[in-house]
């Protein structure tokens, strides 16, 4: 299964925390590992051995962010700059901006997707 789909752990918890409710098509089970649903839904409960309530939905980076954008009025903008270390490697690097903030570099564009969804969450009031 193809984890790097899904938001990690942490995200998925202030993402439920702020108010996240969409359907989706993956869930965190209690030793925080992926699990992979056939059909989209928004009833993550389960009982637990400890019988314990667990219901922590697993959405996807692009719904997470479209979300934030839908709900909370906050666009989340990777953009891609050239590095020249040298002139014949095409070498690029990414980063976020939200607003007047703007994330350091990084070498992948999911790294700035995720930091930007990070601060994107600290500007949400909790519910």
């Amino acid at each position: 299964m193809m984890k790097n789909i899904f938001v990690t752990y942490e995200i998925a918890k202030q993402l439920q925390e702020k108010g996240f409710n969409e359907p989706c098509i993956g869930m965190f089970l209690e030793n925080k590992e992926i699990y992979s649903l056939s059909n989209p839904t928004k009833d993550f409960s389960f009982v637990t051995n400890e019988g314990k309530q667990h219901n922590i939905s697993a959405p996807l980076w692009q719904q997470a962010e479209e979300w934030l954008f839908k709900q909370y009025n906050i666009f989340i903008e990777i953009k891609r700059i050239k590095v020249m270390a040298d002139p014949e490697d095409d070498l690029y690097v990414y980063y976020c901006e939200i607003g007047d903030f703007s994330s350091e570099h990084y070498k992948m564009p999911k790294q700035a997707l995720k930091k930007g969804i990070e601060e994107a969450l600290k500007l949400i009031k909790d519910k």
